[in-house]
């Protein structure tokens, strides 16, 4: 059986389905470990990305979405595994709280697994600053600039789980969403 396991979402909680909710998790609409992004605009769509990941290593993976063209992709390890062209448009907006390591969708999905440097921003990351953020590995600092990576003054929240305590995490992206 196919489970869900959420890694970051944006969600009211109990299934409410609200215009501006939004996950990334695995499994659910594909098979077991593999990564998807789920918008809720205007109504659903949902990405999926052919690539499992949940084979005991590290991987790299990034969701970006479009809200002016409704483009959508997921990449793994610095590349692109996945495009939908015909994503929801417009901004979200969700007063719903930021959850790391679950997402709950009417009952609650928990990641089994490690997480570590979440980051948010708003705008779309080009594929070749994502791959920058790859190619940086461990120890992402990403509030600067480097090479090919020229958005961090676009960083909403960054999240690296080396400090907070057992349900805070502190947001290093100085805008203090922890």
């Amino acid at each position: 059986a196919t489970s869900m396991n959420g890694l970051v979402s944006k969600d009211c909680g109990g299934g409410c389905d609200a215009d501006g909710e939004w996950w990334v998790y695995m499994g659910h609409m594909g098979g077991d470990g593999e990564v998807n992004l789920y918008v809720i605009k205007d109504g659903q769509l949902g990405v999926l990305a052919n690539q499992i990941v949940n084979d005991d290593q590290w991987h790299f993976v990034a969701a970006t979405r479009d809200g002016t063209t409704g483009v959508q992709k997921i990449s793994i390890d610095g590349q692109i595994a996945v495009t939908v062209t015909n994503g929801p448009t417009g901004q979200l907006i969700d007063p719903s709280p930021l959850l790391f390591g679950y997402t709950y969708i009417g009952d609650i999905y928990y990641y089994t697994g490690d997480l570590d440097d979440i980051a948010i921003w708003n705008e779309v990351l080009t594929a070749a600053e994502i791959t920058a953020l790859y190619n940086l590995g461990s120890g992402l600092d990403i509030s600067s600039n480097f090479g090919d990576y020229t958005s961090s003054g676009n960083l909403v929240g960054y999240w690296n789980f080396n400090e907070g305590s057992e349900t805070t995490v502190t947001d290093f992206s100085g805008n203090g969403n922890h």
